[in-house]
């Protein structure tokens, strides 16, 4: 509490005095019983004051009334006592209201923070997740887990994630878990648990985009395993990508995982056109230096692809004439 505010409360103490001492005006008075009064926690106080005042009066020593108050050097006892009694009570409630508009961090927060902390220097995916919203490079590896920089981070990030899942499930923690699991390419426990609170936030857009980077890693996977169930997780990433644009339009992530999941497709026009949309919403970011050079090895793909040796090349592989 800062020393106005500590002020401004001892000086409606004062207004509760005057007012029980019927010292205020008639204008005042009406004032005062409309505005002062017009919150719980003001009639408490008056209540309070109304009654540790009366106790007061038990004690003895009372003064007369025009020459009684909280701020009197003179005071009597029973008065200085009710002075340190109103004075713990403000700072009481100056307490319990701090309490209350700041409330101690969940599990799944303090699991998201762990898991940012796990994950500095490097992002263990290629696709955007939303609890990774700074930007952090990507190397091509194959693996579990390969891009944990602070495993100790990791491990309680796990931890609290088991304690917000216990019994009653913490708001989010099932979406958090799914992160989790993604981010150790874990994509089985990261489809179960993603689609587990897709049933509690069915209109989560930040939960479809990051089930869209879940199916885009397993189809890379599957895909360089030439398992057939690489497209249709390539299909249902796309599917989940476009729903969370639908939910949030500005939204980065869903967008830039769309434009990854049409170059996986084999799709340079499209996945250069997503990416330029991309830049629409992002155009300073890093992330959006990262758009730049796909669109950059897609322009230099094509340039490839349109010389005039490999358009001969690919004419008579058409038409079945090789040369050894």
């Amino acid at each position: 509490m800062t020393n106005d505010e500590f002020a401004a409360r001892f000086d409606a103490i004062e207004l509760v005095e005057e007012y029980l001492d019927r010292e205020l005006g008639d204008e005042d008075a009406r004032q005062f019983e409309e505005f002062f009064l017009a919150t719980p926690e003001s009639r408490r106080h008056l209540r309070l004051t109304e009654n540790l005042r009366t106790f007061s009066v038990g004690v003895g020593n009372v003064v007369p009334q025009a020459k009684r108050s909280l701020f009197d050097r003179n005071a009597t006892p029973s008065m200085q006592w009710l002075r340190f009694a109103l004075s713990f009570v403000v700072m009481a409630s100056a307490a319990c209201s701090i309490w209350r508009v700041a409330p101690s961090e969940s599990n799944t927060e303090k699991a998201l923070a762990e898991m940012r902390r796990a994950y500095i220097g490097k992002r263990p995916a290629e696709a955007r997740l939303t609890v990774f919203p700074d930007h952090q490079p990507f190397s091509q590896t194959r693996g579990k887990g390969v891009a944990v920089t602070d495993s100790d981070a990791r491990d309680r990030a796990r931890s609290y994630l088991s304690d917000a899942t216990r019994g009653v499930a913490e708001e989010g923690a099932y979406h958090a878990l799914g992160l989790f699991y993604l981010a150790e390419m874990n994509f089985e426990r990261a489809e179960q648990e993603f689609n587990l609170a897709l049933k509690f936030q069915p209109e989560s857009a930040s939960l479809h985009s990051d089930l869209g980077a879940m199916y885009l890693e397993k189809a890379r996977l599957e895909l360089f395993d030439w398992s057939p169930k690489g497209l249709v997780s390539l299909d249902l990433s796309l599917k989940h990508l476009d729903r969370a644009i639908e939910l949030s339009p500005q939204m980065p992530e869903p967008r830039f995982n769309r434009a990854l999941v049409l170059d996986a497709m084999k799709l340079p026009p499209l996945a250069k056109a997503a990416w330029e949309e991309y830049l629409q919403i992002d155009s300073s970011s890093k992330w959006a230096d990262e758009a730049r050079r796909y669109i950059q090895q897609i322009d230099e793909a094509a340039a490839v692809d349109h010389a005039p040796d490999r358009l001969a090349s690919r004419f008579l592989t058409s038409v079945g004439i090789s040369f050894v």
